[in-house]
């Protein structure tokens, strides 16, 4: 079972956002997303929280139902898509900077 763990605010980093973002996260024409359907809601809504606590960046939680289990997602509009860019921008390696809204 992934969770997220209580602690995560003293480790999470410029890089360890980038690491997440490289390996979870997509872009689509303007807006980052977390595919974070392996936690839990309330995991879901801590990372909310270390994202805002730790970098500014507001997100929402979608939902959907697959083969009636709900799952959840983070999704940040245009404007925290750029922000979160620029701060992991310089974390990431090239071949994953499409992921990165410019």
């Amino acid at each position: 079972v992934k969770i997220v763990p209580n602690n995560l605010e003293k480790y999470f980093s410029p890089i360890t956002l980038a690491a997440l973002i490289q390996d979870d996260g997509s872009l689509n024409s303007v807006n980052v997303r977390l595919a974070s359907m392996g936690f839990s809601k309330e995991d879901n809504q801590k990372l909310q929280y270390y994202f805002k606590n730790c970098f500014d960046l507001n997100s929402n939680l979608l939902n959907f139902k697959y083969k009636s289990k709900l799952y959840y997602q983070i999704t940040f509009n245009k404007e925290n898509s750029i922000k979160l860019s620029n701060i992991i921008s310089h974390c990431t390696v090239p071949s994953m900077s499409y992921k990165l809204l410019k």
